[in-house]
């Protein structure tokens, strides 16, 4: 992969989360650079106070975990240390050819990728199975992948005055993407205090659409990480997820959740609730099991290449036009 094929932006926003990361383990480093190299990012470390090299190498595995990266590896360089990860995982079934050879998608529909059967799957806003998702899975299992590929989808298949979205991703980078999207309500929330204001809005949104019998567009919230809201928050933003979770469907509101195995908040774990599609890793990263209503049905995911990413958000912009269909179709045979 050359350079040039991974956006700036991403290397930076990784580069910042390596950082809280780290110190988060009491490892203060800064982080600079971002390098390229088969398929290899290669970033530079400088130490700040009393952070040792054989500490950090110690903590390769938890900040790999921290990272969804299969490893890292840190190591002495000229001039100072290095941290190496690879620059994104092993795509197979890659999105913009899926949703090409798929041809046209309904409204408010996201591609997933293939089941085990050879059928493609797909999941729609309209489904009373799956008006929310909720992801739980190991770290580096390819949740906040699959997510991003689901809402690139989503956003290729619809306007944006039939869904928009808000997104939280405290400390991460997978969906940054989102604002570049016409269909963003606002920034993306990397922090807590956003986050539950976001989360407080939406609420209010639920509440005002629920007495005034409003329900377009659909308003999606997409939480990565859930795992990561620090305690500090966790009891106001679990209360607001709840209150949103339990808006009537004729409100139009949609959460999609994913975090770590062993975090379920109440609102989702309680009862049992039918409206949620609850997705569970299915082995090998990228496979996922997905219980719809009383059916299992193990997918293979559909991954978003970073050198792929630009071009899926050009043909969410581009929506509905003839040119985003013509240059979709440019994506049926491999590159």
């Amino acid at each position: 992969m050359a350079a040039n094929e991974v956006p700036r932006v991403w290397l930076d926003c990784q580069a910042d989360q390596i950082e809280r990361t780290l110190a988060g383990l009491s490892l203060p480093v800064r982080v600079n650079g971002g390098h390229v190299r088969e398929g290899r990012v290669r970033y530079h470390l400088t130490p700040v106070g009393v952070t040792r090299l054989e500490t950090l190498q110690g903590a390769e595995a938890r900040v790999a975990d921290a990272l969804g990266a299969l490893d890292v590896q840190v190591a002495r360089e000229t001039g100072g240390w290095a941290l190496e990860l690879e620059a994104e995982p092993s795509a197979g079934l890659r999105l913009l050819p899926l949703m090409a050879a798929l041809g046209e998608q309904p409204a408010l529909t996201a591609v997933v990728g293939m089941t085990e059967a050879g059928q493609p799957l797909t999941v729609s806003l309209d489904g009373s199975a799956c008006r929310h998702l909720w992801i739980q899975a190991p770290a580096g299992s390819g949740k906040s992948e699959l997510l991003r590929s689901m809402l690139l989808s989503l956003a290729i298949s619809s306007r944006p005055a039939e869904v928009q979205v808000l997104a939280v991703d405290i400390g991460g980078c997978q969906l940054a993407c989102l604002e570049a999207l016409p269909h963003a309500v606002t920034d993306l929330a990397t922090e807590a205090s956003f986050a539950v204001e976001l989360l407080t809005w939406l609420r209010s949104e639920g509440e005002r659409r629920t007495a005034n019998g409003a329900s377009q567009p659909r308003l999606l919230l997409v939480v990565d990480g859930l795992n990561r809201v620090p305690a500090a928050n966790r009891a106001a933003f679990d209360r607001l997820l709840a209150e949103s979770l339990t808006s009537p469907a004729r409100a139009g509101l949609h959460i999609w959740l994913a975090a770590d195995a062993g975090t379920t908040p109440a609102s989702v774990g309680a009862g049992g609730r039918s409206d949620v599609c609850q997705i569970h890793a299915a082995g090998d990263v990228g496979r996922f099991a997905f219980h719809l209503g009383i059916e299992r049905t193990v997918v293979e995911a559909a991954w978003l290449p970073l050198r792929e990413l630009e071009a899926a958000v050009q043909l969410a912009r581009r929506r509905p036009s003839d040119v985003a269909r013509a240059r979709l179709s440019h994506w049926v045979e491999p590159r």
